[in-house]
């Protein structure tokens, strides 16, 4: 059995499922061809992306992204105080 969490963000994916739980679907992932394969109680499930809408939402997040300032924070600060 696999445990999900649901959160409210903007994302590229429609799901983020991490390596306990691929582990615990017996999913096998191929990046390089988008899809999942998952074995079902009468054979074998499969989950497949779109290239082309995968390339689109891929380029959004990112425009969106660069949109939002996000301050920089140095590595030696702590608490608002340079070490």
């Amino acid at each position: 059995m696999a445990l999900f969490e649901v959160i409210d963000v903007s994302s590229t994916f429609n799901a983020m499922i991490g390596r306990p739980a691929l582990y615990n679907l017996k999913a096998v992932t191929s990046i390089y061809h988008l899809c999942l394969k998952f074995p079902i109680w009468n054979g074998v499930g499969s989950l497949r992306g779109v290239q082309k809408s995968t390339q689109h939402y891929y380029n959004v997040a990112l425009s969106e992204g660069m949109k939002e300032k996000m301050p920089a924070k140095s590595s030696n600060q702590e608490s608002g105080k340079e070490k």
